[in-house]
Order: C-alpha cells, then structure tokens, then sequence
C-alpha cells in the first residue's frame, strides 16, 4: 500500500509545539500513536497529538529523520512516498534528480528508493538483457550508466526498473532505483548514503536506518 509520508507540528496544551512524524495511507487513516487527538490545522485534517512525555517522543537522527529500525518493516514490503530529494551521480555527472522518492519499506533490508523516469537523465542509461525475479514485485530489468567514452564511464546493472509489476505493486511500474555498490554517489535530501553489503539488495544506508541489515555474509536466510 502506497502511504504519504507526513511532518506534523501540533501544539499540546501547555507544552511547546511538538513536530511528529506520522504516515498516512492513501485510505486516510494514520499510524496510531498514543495521545490525545486534535486538529492540526496545517494539515486541515485530524492527526494524533503527542502528551509532553519523553517516551512518546520519536527519535531524531542527525539527518533530521525519524530513527527507524529495518526490523520494524513489514513483509510483505510497504511502499512509502517521500517528498526528499534524490541524487545520483557517476563520474561528476548528475544521472538522477528527483524532488520526491517512493521507498520500498521491507523486514530485514534497508530502504531502496524509487523514481520516476522523467527525472532519469535518459541519455545517461542504456537497457541491459540482465533480468531478475522478486517474489513481490515481480520481473526486473536492469539497465547500464553510461557517462562518457572508455570503460570505466560504462557501470554495468547500476539500476533497475519494474516495467510490468504485480498488481500490489503497480505504483512502481516505470520507477528506477540504482545501486549505491555501483555508482559513484548517492544522496538523499544532502545525506551521501552508506550502500548495503553484498551485491543483490539495492537499500540504501541513511543515519536514520538502524540495521543489521540483510546482504552481507550469513545473512542469505533472514
């Protein structure tokens, strides 16, 4: 299910305004949380309010984000809309900019975050007979970046899209992600990530993604 992703500021009697995160699927229902609810009237709409406690506060990272465990994604994986920007780079050359990203949330694994071709530099990737099958998703096709002549401007399998997926995931039909292993650089909002171990997932590491994550050695069965 695609859900929103959502700062809410909403202001408890007697405390300061506390900045929530929550996230709304489309259906209109937000994550519960505990507290009173109110009216946050910069959404126009009804969000949950926190009490003054610090132990409903959610933690912040360093990048601003919410802290999340990746043992606390569901499986089968969820999508998620994010309004951050993504970045990626090869060689100095910008390959993706895009203004918002669709996150796969999955058990085990860190996020891999999806665009939409319009905002693929299309010049800068060629289609690849490489193909893989996801249990959810359904049939990848991989594509290659290229960002000049000779070599190493040539970086095999860097992204990869889901032209026909199944029908729970239809939102992602035509979106790519890319590799961290693969391509120089990878952002999101100004956060450089960390790329996720092994070679087949495709999560990208951020300071707000607590782990272990699934991919490196020994963890083939998790």
């Amino acid at each position: 299910q695609l859900v929103e992703h959502h700062l809410a500021k909403v202001r408890v009697a007697g405390s300061n305004p506390v900045v929530r995160s929550t996230r709304k699927p489309l259906n209109g229902g937000f994550r519960r949380f505990r507290g009173h609810p109110t009216r946050c009237h910069a959404l126009g709409r009804c969000c949950p309010a926190a009490l003054w406690d610090p132990d409903l506060m959610a933690d912040i990272a360093p990048n601003g984000k919410v802290v999340e465990s990746v043992w606390d994604y569901p499986r089968p994986p969820r999508l998620e809309r994010v309004e951050w920007r993504i970045r990626v780079r090869q060689g100095g050359v910008v390959v993706v900019d895009a203004p918002w990203t669709v996150r796969i949330l999955e058990t085990s694994q860190a996020p891999a975050y999806y665009v939409a071709a319009e905002f693929v530099d299309q010049q800068r990737v060629r289609a690849s007979d490489h193909r893989s099958f996801c249990e959810w998703k359904g049939v990848a096709h991989y594509c290659d970046v290229v960002v000049g002549e000779g070599e190493s401007a040539w970086v095999p399998r860097a992204g990869w899209t889901y032209p026909e997926p199944t029908d729970a995931f239809a939102d992602l039909a035509g979106m790519w992600a890319f590799y961290a292993q693969s391509v120089d650089e990878c952002f999101v909002d100004d956060e450089r990530v960390e790329s996720n171990e092994g070679s087949f997932y495709g999560g990208w590491v951020t300071a707000n993604v607590t782990g272990p994550f699934k991919g490196g050695p020994g963890s083939a069965l998790w």
